[in-house]
């Protein structure tokens, strides 16, 4: 989408989880970390995202272990 205010993605980002209905999204963002991005989900029951030493990873939850994701 080329260069957004933090303030204009972080509502973009609320009206996306908002108006989702049954759909997934993904927002990966650039960010001043090791790793140069940050990940973040709506909408995946069977997905979180963990950060391991650093790297944020979307790790695939076995069945019976998912957990309900809401807007970050």
């Amino acid at each position: 989408m080329g260069k957004l205010s933090a303030r204009v993605r972080d509502r973009l980002w609320e009206r996306v989880t908002r108006e989702l209905g049954p759909g997934r999204a993904v927002l990966v963002r650039a960010e001043a970390n090791e790793q140069g991005y940050t990940v973040e989900l709506a909408g995946w029951n069977d997905r979180e995202v963990v950060d391991l030493d650093g790297f944020q990873l979307s790790r695939i939850l076995k069945k019976g272990n998912h957990v309900r994701t809401t807007s970050y």
